[in-house]
């Protein structure tokens, strides 16, 4: 659904139907408690992408990561704004009766297998911090195949330069903060997921509409070629580029803080076609378990950090970084 502004506008507001690929673990403030559908948490995904987004079309030298911060303020706004300066210029919410969350079990393992390997091993694997411990319950989470939708509007309505004032020129458009929006809308969708363990492939989401009316260059539909696939990602991200006027050389060697969607720093594998996520996400399971196995423990920071119940800590400088996301 597409809600029209006057004649020779784009669409003022762009609803997007989505439906759960992989269990989706998402809650409010209490993790182990009922799962909820939560615009914030769609909202914070969101601005991750834009800034992997902008990181690697900008840089991340002082003069890039500059222009980033004006970007990202601009489209999401910031603390201590005042008369509506820092709120975000684009609202997210979420709509759809969604199926009811159910706790999260891990499979029977004592089920076989031909050759003798474990069923449900390696989603077990990747989902371990879901299940019920002797202290914690079980994670919440909506099953694959829940639907709902993401609606994405500006907040003042305002199009075109001569709205915003006396703003500075930093200050970019509520059109074009929407336009900033679903680019990094397409890159959740394709790229991440969201809610927890949503780098080990929960979260996973499928866009249930192809092109949009308002940015016609933007297909949320992926081929079900392998090849085809590959080669629509790569055309999709020429053009989110393009939109976000990216800049023709990287401003950095050094390793990153933050990922970035940078061929020097982000590679992209599409991998092939599993017959359902519970056979996609096993063997990715067991084949991350298998590497990670074979790794001396005090190199698996890769994985990320911290790691459980080994003290392991990367340096930057005289910095001492406890703390890194996965970058798979």
């Amino acid at each position: 659904m597409q809600q029209h502004a006057r004649q020779g506008q784009r669409p003022l507001e762009v609803r997007i139907p989505l439906r759960t690929v992989t269990p989706l673990f998402l809650a409010g403030a209490d993790p182990r408690g009922p799962a909820e559908l939560r615009a914030a948490s769609v909202r914070g995904a969101l601005r991750f992408w834009l800034r992997a987004l902008a990181g690697g079309c900008y840089g991340t030298g002082d003069a890039g990561l500059d222009r980033l911060r004006k970007l990202e303020t601009s489209v999401f706004g910031a603390a201590g704004g005042e008369n509506g300066v820092g709120a975000s210029k684009v609202v997210v919410s979420l709509s759809g009766k969604a199926a009811e969350p159910r706790e999260w079990r891990p499979f029977q393992r004592s089920r076989k297998q031909r050759g003798g390997v474990e069923v449900g091993a390696g989603i077990d694997y990747l989902y371990w911090s879901m299940a019920a411990t002797s202290k914690e319950a079980a994670r919440w989470c909506f099953a694959p195949g829940t639907v709902f939708d993401i609606s994405l509007s500006p907040r003042y309505r305002r199009y075109d330069r001569e709205h915003l004032g006396n703003r500075s020129d930093d200050e970019i458009t509520d059109s074009d903060a929407l336009d900033h929006v679903l680019r990094a809308t397409w890159l959740l969708i394709t790229l991440g997921s969201l809610g927890a363990r949503q780098r080990r492939t929960a979260g996973s989401l499928e866009a249930l509409i192809g092109k949009i009316e308002r940015l016609p260059n933007l297909n949320f539909s992926l081929p079900s070629d392998v090849r085809e696939a590959a080669v629509h990602i790569g055309a999709q991200l020429s053009q989110i580029r393009h939109g976000l006027d990216s800049q023709a050389e990287f401003q950095t060697t050094e390793l990153p803080l933050f990922e970035v969607i940078h061929p020097a720093f982000c590679h992209i594998w599409v991998l092939g076609k599993w017959r359902s996520w519970q056979e996609a996400a096993e063997e990715m399971g067991n084949k991350l378990q298998s590497y990670r196995r074979r790794r001396p423990i005090h190199d698996r920071w890769i994985f990320g950090l911290p790691i459980p119940r080994v003290s392991v800590a990367l340096r930057d400088g005289d910095e001492e970084l406890k703390r890194r996301p996965a970058p798979l």
